[in-house]
């Protein structure tokens, strides 16, 4: 489950001031987020998605296991 603090932090990423602020990019999608973890991108800090997704999805280690959060299908939405 994610914080309140974490959700407003992926809100505000949504926004080119605080991408900049911060030097984060929010990417979204099951295609793009299957590319990233196939590739192994390094650069990659959290990775978010439902308990079904990353058991299918996530088999390679990209981040640190306490970086990967499972949240349900209404937190995403």
């Amino acid at each position: 489950m994610l914080s309140k603090n974490k959700i407003k932090h992926f809100r505000s990423l949504r926004l080119k001031k605080y991408r900049d602020k911060y030097q984060e990019y929010l990417v979204e999608g099951e295609k793009i987020i299957k590319g990233l973890i196939e590739w192994k991108y390094p650069l990659v800090k959290q990775l978010i998605g439902t308990e079904q997704w990353l058991k299918d999805n996530y088999k390679d280690k990209i981040c640190n296991p306490e970086d990967i959060f499972i949240v349900s299908e209404h937190e995403i939405s």
